[in-house]
């Protein structure tokens, strides 16, 4: 690249960094105003709940003065009845003389005893018990409720591209472990993962799954979103928007910055593997589906804008295309899914078979090849992983094997998906739902 052009690349660069400061600005500016108004859904959903069960409280106790002051008039009349009784018994005993007793105990006692029952009720008296009891509320209880900021870095590409420059020397090849944590999901199996910063990655765990998660370096969630999809394989364009693909369905879901959905591309076949060229182009391995006649099937890889129409495609077949990477001059690196025969395939822009390659030439391999993730790296080398046999595969930019870059030794256990973050260090995601960072070159 010409200085001119750096030069050129230098200014404009400078130029959008200072436009991020508006951009920050803008953006703090709607989450604080999202927060206020967050608060003040709640006040007004809280407010709403007083109301609520303050009109329950007093509709209650409306219902419980109405029956109180019913027995109380039921108590009032049967005092009167009683009083009344008693008024005449005195009076009769009055007129009678000693010497000429009234026996009237049998039939009184009969009367007081069929009324003792109404008595005995009307003196069971029933105590209101009405409490408010209040929930146990804490900071973790109100959080989840509240909301939460969601906070992370999408590193858009470079327009200067290093792969023309070859270097000087070969490089130095030193593994070491940066970072290593878990994915809490149901199924461990990784299948899908994207590096979009130095420090962070979109991961999908299980085929089926319609969840993503952002995850930091530590092993944090960031971020989490669940598509009306199941999800396949993932990619970031030039702007920094997420493109999935859709596991068995034909549609491509585009997600932003703000992490909004919207509908890509819905496709006539089925879209797996996803790659973006240096010319902001992107690869699509995909599958037109025959109904009954699996063996008449379309294998292909599609090249489309970033603006979601079709620029070309290519029949790929009998090779069925898993996961893909293309280098500056067009020429496709793809996993082959066939059944049959489990390769890894170098393709040129036209779609003629360049190499194929399953084994070193001079280093059998314990288990048959099984190659599912593929990415490619700023010195032009191919890695593929292994999952049969628990390593990296370390191609040239060719597609002929250059060394095992990891094994099972340096923590790879059925290594299903690849990435390489902007400080071009590897991210493995395991089928036992681990993921790895290295560092593999000085």
């Amino acid at each position: 690249m010409y200085l001119d052009n750096i030069l050129s690349t230098l200014e404009r660069s400078l130029s959008e960094s200072a436009s991020q400061r508006e951009h920050l600005q803008d953006i703090t500016d709607e989450c604080v105003s999202d927060i206020h108004r967050r608060t003040g859904f709640l006040h007004a959903a809280i407010d709403e709940i007083d109301k609520t069960l303050t009109k329950r409280v007093l509709d209650l106790q409306d219902t419980e003065l109405h029956r109180l002051a019913k027995h109380e008039q039921q108590i009032q009349k049967t005092l009167v009845e009683f009083s009344s009784r008693k008024a005449a018994s005195n009076k009769r005993c009055t007129e009678l003389t000693c010497h000429d007793p009234v026996n009237t105990s049998y039939h009184e006692e009969e009367l007081l005893d069929e009324e003792l029952i109404q008595v005995q009720k009307l003196t069971d008296l029933e105590r209101v018990c009405l409490t408010f009891k209040s929930a146990s509320v804490s900071q973790d209880d109100l959080s989840p409720m509240f909301g939460s900021i969601e906070y992370f870095h999408i590193t858009l590409p470079s327009p200067i591209s290093t792969e023309s420059h070859a270097p000087v020397q070969s490089p130095r090849f030193l593994i070491k472990r940066f970072a290593n944590f878990n994915c809490n999901e149901s199924s461990p199996n990784i299948h899908a993962l994207l590096p979009i910063s130095a420090t962070e990655a979109w991961i999908c765990c299980g085929w089926g799954s319609k969840d993503i998660h952002l995850y930091d370096i530590d092993g944090s969630t960031k971020a989490s979103l669940t598509l009306d999809v199941a999800v396949d394989h993932m990619v970031m364009t030039s702007c920094g928007d997420l493109l999935v693909s859709t596991y068995n369905g034909t549609v491509i879901t585009r997600i932003d910055e703000h992490l909004q959905m919207t509908k890509f591309a819905t496709l006539n076949f089925i879209p797996r593997g996803m790659t973006v060229s240096d010319s902001r182009e992107i690869y699509i391995c995909g599958v037109e589906r025959i109904p009954g006649k699996s063996e008449s099937n379309r294998y292909l890889i599609v090249k489309m804008s970033e603006e979601g129409h079709v620029i070309s495609d290519i029949d790929v077949a009998p090779h069925d295309p898993h996961r893909i990477a293309v280098d500056s001059n067009g020429n496709m690196f793809f996993s082959d899914n066939n059944n049959s025969r489990r390769e890894f395939v170098v393709m040129d822009s036209t779609g003629n078979v360049k190499v194929t390659y399953n084994a070193p030439p001079d280093d059998p391999l314990d288990n048959p090849f099984y190659p599912l993730g593929v990415t490619r790296d700023r010195y032009g080398h191919v890695l593929v992983s292994d999952w049969n046999n628990d390593c990296i595969h370390l191609l040239d930019k060719n597609g002929h094997f250059v060394r095992f870059l990891l094994s099972s030794g340096d923590g790879v256990e059925c290594p299903s998906a690849l990435g390489i973050d902007r400080e071009h260090r590897l991210w493995v995601g395991n089928g036992i739902g681990s993921v790895n960072v290295y560092q593999y070159v000085i």
